[in-house]
């Protein structure tokens, strides 16, 4: 989920890693990625079409904004999932499901179809926010049975705090 390898970051906005890479592309082998929104620390404009290439089966499971960028960088529409909240795409064992995110990252960096994903496997299920600000539409995930859930938490560019990732 949200691979972001390369450093484009700080090439574009002057912001450096906060650490290395923890794998590279060469060593990449998923069968799906999931891209929860279209900004650079989670579409990757380096990482994510070198993947396609290396991986001609990978599957890449995105928001509609995102998958226009994606195929700007020559990932082939046919490996492209568009997924809008609610959408549940199965993959192998397992599934995927869209739920909603709110990523208003200021004035020019709105992410309007921004989505968090549920990922299930038998009784597992896994939630990942995805960049979001706190939401009543969150809420409604307090009834599903999850197993785990990961937060990005920061309280700064369209990010949950702490207090409003616990509510």
């Amino acid at each position: 989920i949200d691979p972001y390898l390369s450093d484009i970051v700080a090439e574009i906005f002057g912001q450096k890693r906060a650490f290395p890479a923890p794998i590279s592309v060469e060593e990449a082998q998923p069968d799906f990625v999931i891209c929860t929104h279209l900004h650079e620390d989670h579409l990757d404009p380096i990482f994510i079409p070198a993947l396609a290439r290396a991986r001609p089966n990978c599957v890449f499971l995105m928001p509609p904004t995102a998958m226009g960028r994606a195929r700007t960088w020559g990932v082939p529409n046919s490996r492209i999932v568009p997924m809008i909240y609610g959408q549940v795409e199965p993959l192998r064992d397992m599934s995927v499901t869209a739920v909603p995110a709110r990523h208003i990252a200021g004035p020019g960096f709105e992410a309007p179809d921004a989505m968090g994903a549920i990922l299930r496997a038998g009784a597992v299920s896994i939630y990942h926010t995805g960049d979001t600000e706190y939401d009543v539409r969150l809420r409604d995930l307090r009834e599903l049975k999850l197993s785990m859930a990961t937060f990005c938490i920061n309280g700064i560019s369209g990010n949950m705090n702490a207090r409003e990732a616990a509510l």
